[in-house]
């Protein structure tokens, strides 16, 4: 299984590739053990501070909170597991309220047999970047949230990034799933799973998970990464995927 270590070091290459695509409001800043990434978009969990390492100090912490609570923007706290107690002082001291754990899952191109899932009723194809708001209505109905933050966060210039491939799943000619695959090094990010609410329990998303992940593989990468919700956990689990670490979360309102 990949190490934690390098597996959060491809989240946040890959966050701080999207960010820059965006280009401004959107920002990331760096310092050696953690990182701010900063989409824009008013989603707090789309603007994050995370500590890369488990050792990242309150004051290096602090300074990229303060760097993204100027920005105004909702934004959140990613902790990973062991990290300084200090640390986590620091979001009840500004006033951040518990989020949910995110698991860190990841699995490495030997356990692709398990991930072949064919799903015979949903044809999926690659979509271009000129096909952004359509992964953006798909994600929209699947995560029951306005557009047009996803209209923001998934652009024609995130889509044409080298590396990302858009998943469309469709039923009968009727588009209703959706999944990111970012290929990069050796890795491939997956993101923006996403399944129409009256299509669910079909295998759908495990059927266009698996082809993201299933592409990667094909393309010389080592080993395949997610942050899962809740709903999707079982899911991952069954295609392969194991849970490497959970990491905390705090949240800040605009």
């Amino acid at each position: 299984m990949p190490n934690p270590d390098a597996v959060t070091d491809a989240l946040l290459e890959d966050w701080g590739r999207i960010c820059d695509a965006l280009g401004p409001p959107a920002f990331r800043r760096e310092s050696e053990k953690a990182a701010a990434m900063v989409t824009g978009v008013p989603v707090p969990t789309l603007n994050n501070v995370f500590t890369a390492r488990a050792g990242a100090s309150r004051s290096e912490v602090e300074t990229l909170l303060r760097l993204v609570a100027k920005s105004g923007l909702p934004h959140a706290l990613q902790l990973r597991p062991g990290t300084d107690s200090r640390v986590k002082a620091l979001s009840l001291a500004r006033g951040m309220r518990a989020h949910p754990p995110i698991p860190l899952m990841a699995v490495e191109v030997s356990t692709k047999g398990i991930l072949e899932t064919p799903q015979a009723m949903l044809n999926i194809r690659l979509a271009g970047p000129d096909e952004a708001a359509l992964h953006a209505s798909l994600l929209a109905a699947g995560f029951d949230v306005p557009q047009q933050l996803f209209d923001q966060l998934i652009t024609t210039a995130v889509l044409a990034l080298p590396g990302v491939r858009c998943y469309v799943g469709a039923v009968e000619g009727e588009p209703v799933a959706t999944a990111l695959g970012f290929s990069n090094g050796e890795h491939v990010g997956i993101f923006n799973v996403a399944t129409h609410p009256t299509h669910r329990g079909l295998g759908y998303g495990a059927a266009i998970t698996a082809s993201a992940v299933l592409d990667g593989f094909a393309a010389g990468v080592s080993f395949a990464y997610l942050q899962s919700s809740d709903a999707g956990y079982r899911v991952y689990q069954q295609l392969g995927f194991t849970q490497l670490e959970s990491w905390a979360v705090w949240i800040a309102s605009a």
